[in-house]
């Protein structure tokens, strides 16, 4: 038993693909990845075609989001849904790649342009204010 788990190790050992998915996260095989990697940089290629918008991520950054969004994307779903076949998934969210990197930033400019109010929701929730002391002034109110 113990010569056979060794045996195993070292065969993954040899293979620099597999290492480099482990380190990645991936936890399933090469082949599978790697096809459902050249699904995700197709679709992502024909969305980038097909949309007639005139601001452009170029050929890298599309290629970078589709490989950063479907790599996250098919992990996360691999977590809840084992049972979907994880070329298709990766080919769908690279088609949406950019579509979910756009959604993203937004989110985060939203949340940037809020950052104060919102520090402060938060630092009265996990310190409240002292009930004897006056209310601090509001920021419409400061000079």
């Amino acid at each position: 038993m113990k010569e056979t788990v060794m045996h195993n190790a070292e065969a993954i050992a040899r293979d620099w693909i597999t290492l480099a998915l482990f380190g990645l996260g991936v936890t399933f095989s090469a082949e599978q990845y790697i096809g459902g990697m050249l699904l995700a940089l197709a679709g992502a290629s024909l969305a980038t075609r097909i949309d007639s918008e005139s601001r452009r991520l170029g050929i890298f950054g599309t290629l970078v989001a589709a490989f950063f969004i479907s790599h996250l994307t098919v992990i996360g779903i691999h977590a809840f849904r084992p049972e979907w076949p994880l070329q298709v998934v990766m080919g769908l969210s690279g088609f949406a790649s950019r579509y979910i990197a756009r959604f993203f930033l937004r989110l985060l400019q939203r949340i940037e342009t809020r950052s104060d109010s919102l520090s402060d929701r938060v630092i009265d929730r996990v310190f409240p204010p002292d009930p004897s002391a006056p209310p601090p002034p509001r920021q419409e109110d400061a000079p």
